[in-house]
């Protein structure tokens, strides 16, 4: 019986530390954008292996006057992932006219999602009020 016991107690733990130093491939960020202006993430996504796609996903938005989760009709939150360092745009551009937490992949552009590059998620708006905004991201699309 003990030998179980510590077979067990050996099996959570190595499960532990399995799990503690998996790498993080995606992320949680919030912007706070002026009105007409763009604001980065401060959280990022690294990519592990080569990527051709990136996700992301807009889980929550508040502008300024309105409900929260509600775009108005005809505006979007716009997305887009960054290179951390030097800030040079690395994929396609999202444009959410609803909360979808479910999110879409999109297209890395060439040369990046290569193996090590990191991430942060720049958003603006064509509705100029300020507002704040949650994505999910990950630079590991498939």
């Amino acid at each position: 019986m003990k030998t179980i016991y510590k077979i067990l107690s050996l099996m959570v733990l190595v499960s532990i530390i399995a799990g503690v130093s998996m790498p993080v491939n995606a992320a949680t960020g919030t912007v706070y954008v002026s009105a007409g202006s763009s604001a980065y993430t401060s959280e990022f996504a690294q990519a592990y292996g080569n990527h051709s796609k990136c996700h992301m996903a807009l889980t929550y938005v508040h502008f300024s006057n309105y409900p929260e989760n509600n775009i108005p009709s005809s505006y979007y939150v716009y997305s887009r992932l960054y290179l951390k360092s030097p800030r040079t745009a690395a994929s396609d551009s999202a444009s959410f006219s609803q909360v979808n937490s479910s999110g879409y992949d999109y297209w890395f552009w060439d040369g990046y999602g290569e193996n090590g590059q990191q991430f942060v998620l720049k958003s603006n708006s064509n509705l100029s009020v300020y507002y704040s905004a949650t994505f999910n991201f990950s630079a590991n699309a498939d």
